[in-house]
């Protein structure tokens, strides 16, 4: 079942982090690259943990690329989602301070998950691919760490099914400077 409480507990540790953002003074700006971790839940997964790499355009465009490891239950049936790579484009709507953004994010996604049935003791593993959609908060602590809270929605295709998954997440990244 989807915990609200260790969202919203997530949720309120980065609005406390982002107190202390109000020093930074890092916009977006060409050539800047930035990596991180993010972990999260969707609404029946047990977690979700990730890698992300962002490569900045300009101060509203940026090339995302997002790796992903999620496990979950399902009524009797485990599923893990090995692996899912999601790359994409995040462009900046709304920058209301040097150290807070507001994005979109828009991205394909291709991976490769197994669902196990112990009851019938049946597997099923194969390619998933798909597309995804973003939204997400990010803080400037300091001038390279970032924090983020994201929501997005997965729709997936593949083993002969389709679902909808969805995934809230809390991140963490360095950007590198020229």
């Amino acid at each position: 079942m989807f915990n609200f409480r260790r969202l919203l507990s997530l949720i309120i540790v980065a609005f406390f982090v982002s107190v202390y953002s109000q020093s930074a003074e890092l916009t977006h700006v060409k050539g800047v690259h930035a990596v991180g971790v993010r972990g999260g839940i969707g609404t029946k997964s047990d977690y979700d943990v990730g890698l992300t790499y962002s490569y900045y355009f300009n101060s509203k465009t940026a090339l995302l690329l997002e790796a992903d490891y999620e496990r979950a239950k399902f009524g009797m049936s485990d599923f893990s989602g090995v692996v899912l790579v999601s790359p994409g484009v995040v462009y900046s709507v709304w920058n209301p301070a040097v150290w807070f953004y507001m994005n979109l994010s828009v991205g394909a996604s291709v991976g490769y998950d197994n669902w196990r049935c112990d009851i019938v003791d049946e597997e099923v593993s194969g390619m998933v691919y798909g597309a995804n959609v973003g939204y997400s908060l990010e803080f400037f602590p300091s001038s390279r760490i970032s924090c983020l809270i994201k929501a997005q929605q997965y729709m997936l295709f593949g083993n002969d099914d389709q679902y909808l998954k969805p995934l809230f997440s809390v991140g963490v990244r360095y950007n590198f400077h020229k």
